[in-house]
């Protein structure tokens, strides 16, 4: 990238689109869980203490699970370990949504792994960024990656309150299980794709 260019949108969609998408999904969907939780838990007949206890839970996951998540993007590669934290965090998403989550020991313990998986990504996807870049481009590339985060995050709180109103408020966890999905799947496709060019070029 050149530094002229390096807080530019459409270049760092050329040479990291998994990090922007990452950014964008992680502030769309994430966001959304985070402002609405509280009044999920209520409407699922959590009284209005333990609601808030959902959000103890997701944030303690999201505390505990950082270092691992970030040692483990260190050794199998950033890009991994965003497309199956993406992939889990949809999974565990769907399940909140299941008979699963019945009991409110079972609503927090999914919580608690959500947490942990959907909020340790976005710092993954800002080192995926910056592990492309000059160290002096650093603060114009963090720049770019929060502000694409902001704008999912304006927009998914609005959307996702919006489909709870009209289809009921499990459609806030399949809301982020759909985008959870779709990004891990975006991710793991451009890994994929990326191995294969490798070995053709080795061949």
């Amino acid at each position: 990238i050149r530094p002229s260019v390096t807080t530019s949108f459409r270049a760092l969609l050329k040479d990291v689109p998994s990090a922007l998408v990452a950014a964008f999904v992680i502030g769309f969907a994430n966001t959304a869980v985070l402002n609405l939780l509280p009044v999920y838990g209520v409407k699922v007949g959590f009284v209005a203490s333990e609601a808030l206890t959902l959000l103890v839970a997701v944030y303690f996951g999201g505390l505990l699970f950082q270092w691992p998540v970030g040692y483990l993007s260190d050794i199998f590669g950033r890009r991994k370990i965003m497309g199956f934290g993406f992939l889990i965090s949809g999974c565990i998403a769907f399940a909140i949504t299941s008979s699963f989550a019945s009991t409110a020991s079972n609503t927090l313990l999914l919580s608690f792994i959500w947490g942990g998986a959907a909020l340790s990504l976005y710092a993954v996807a800002l080192s995926h960024a910056i592990d492309h870049i000059d160290n002096e481009e650093t603060v114009a590339v963090c720049a770019t990656v929060l502000t694409t985060w902001s704008i999912g995050s304006i927009f998914g709180p609005m959307v996702s309150g919006l489909l709870m109103e009209l289809y009921g408020v499990s459609t806030l966890f399949l809301f982020c299980s759909f985008f959870h999905i779709i990004a891990g799947s975006f991710i793991l496709l451009r890994v994929m794709a990326s191995a294969k060019r490798m070995n053709m070029e080795r061949s």
